[in-house]
């Protein structure tokens, strides 16, 4: 790889992988692996997905989501369609605890993701739905079922995966490690059902970074590999999916 193109293409799009600031906040947006970085050379070409737009839950409520609301919204949409020509409605993070892709909410969705995911479609519109499949609640069923899933750092504890907040809050989220066959099948599992079950044509990936902060690894090419497989395989698995 040409060090150029590495440092022309960055870690993420608005960060560079070689050489690193002194201050590197918020900490995510920089590869740990610094001039190490492997990087995929995109000038090489390929087709570009279309354009699509959307109405997502997280820039109206946050996490404050519940039945009432996606349907609501999604009505006017779709009453509206001429002021707001849309075609998706997303759901995004609320729904459910980090790592329990499962069990969503019944509080907030007591007729299930199915129902929901029904209705947006019933309204002729396409439903999206956010999971940040590599990151794990402390307060999870996965958490408490499965600590086996999940990164342990040098010292055997678990690692932290919202590594800005290392520094600046106790928030935490655990990394799930999907170098492991069981938590690489649960993901499959989850993703299957959201899919073919539930009925969602749209998937927002959040936190993709995690497995490159695990603390086992000394460059990207592992967690590159790892990250890379995973996204190849929901492309070959379910091409219709917007992702």
């Amino acid at each position: 790889m040409i060090k150029d193109n590495i440092k022309l293409n960055g870690w993420q799009s608005w960060s560079s992988c070689g050489k690193l600031p002194r201050i590197r906040i918020p900490v995510n947006r920089y590869s740990p692996f610094g001039e190490k970085e492997v990087s995929v050379d995109s000038s090489r070409g390929g087709s570009l997905k279309p354009l699509v737009a959307g109405w997502c839950s997280w820039h109206a409520f946050g996490v404050d989501i519940n039945e009432e609301k996606i349907i609501s919204q999604a009505k006017w949409i779709a009453e509206n369609r001429k002021v707001a020509p849309l075609e998706y409605v997303l759901v995004d993070d609320g729904w459910a605890q980090w790592g329990d892709w499962l069990l969503p909410d019944k509080r907030k969705f007591p007729g299930g993701l199915e129902f929901i995911s029904q209705e947006i479609k019933k309204l002729g519109l396409k439903p999206g739905l956010w999971i940040a499949p590599f990151l794990v609640h402390p307060k999870s069923v996965l958490a408490k079922e499965h600590p086996e899933y999940l990164v342990k750092d040098k010292k055997g504890k678990l690692a932290n995966g919202l590594v800005f907040h290392r520094l600046f809050s106790p928030r935490k989220r655990w990394i799930l490690d999907i170098r492991k066959q069981e938590a690489r099948a649960y993901l499959v599992s989850a993703l299957k059902v959201i899919i073919e079950e539930w009925g969602f044509e749209m998937l927002k990936l959040d936190f993709l970074y995690a497995q490159h902060f695990n603390p086992e690894y000394d460059s990207s090419q592992i967690p590159d590999s790892l990250f890379g497989e995973f996204l190849v395989n929901i492309k070959n698995l379910y091409p219709q999916v917007y992702t």
